[in-house]
């Protein structure tokens, strides 16, 4: 399991990567966020009512995640 890193390590992290790595890392989160409300979007669109619950919603996000996870995984 991944460590949270700490933030004086972080401080470390910025000045060993520069500032383009953290505007690549929040871009990722922005365009991970912009997935999440598309994911929400289309099962409130598309699903059956008894399916639009909290749970199923998480459920087919995580899954989302894990397959852009193995996507990007490849690309490393």
């Amino acid at each position: 399991m991944k460590e949270k890193m700490a933030l004086r390590d972080f401080d470390e992290w910025i000045e060993d990567n520069g500032m383009e790595s953290l505007e690549t890392m929040a871009e990722f989160l922005k365009v991970q966020q912009q997935g999440a409300i598309e994911l929400t979007r289309l099962i409130l669109e598309h699903c059956n009512e008894d399916k639009k619950t909290k749970a199923y919603v998480f459920k087919v996000y995580g899954e989302a995640l894990k397959c852009v996870a193995s996507e990007l995984s490849k690309d490393f």
